[in-house]
């Protein structure tokens, strides 16, 4: 039987490092986007988060999409 991933819903994170902790991990603040269309493929979201990042100090550390779905 074929399973298959029915989309319910995408976001977009931009994670910007706002330090270091203790142990020497980066530290990151996290800003996110909600949302983002199911459809939207994931080059067309990594480039729109890259526009994005031209507007925050520090730059961007990661950019990460979270996609939300039901498995049938």
């Amino acid at each position: 039987m074929a399973v298959e991933k029915v989309c319910e819903k995408s976001s977009l994170s931009l994670l910007v490092q706002v330090g270091t902790l203790a142990n020497g991990l980066p530290k990151y603040k996290a800003y996110g986007y909600n949302n983002i269309a199911e459809s939207a493929s994931d080059e067309a979201v990594h480039t729109v988060a890259l526009e994005l990042a031209k507007l925050f100090k520090p730059d961007i550390a990661k950019v990460v999409r979270h996609d939300a779905g039901t498995l049938a």
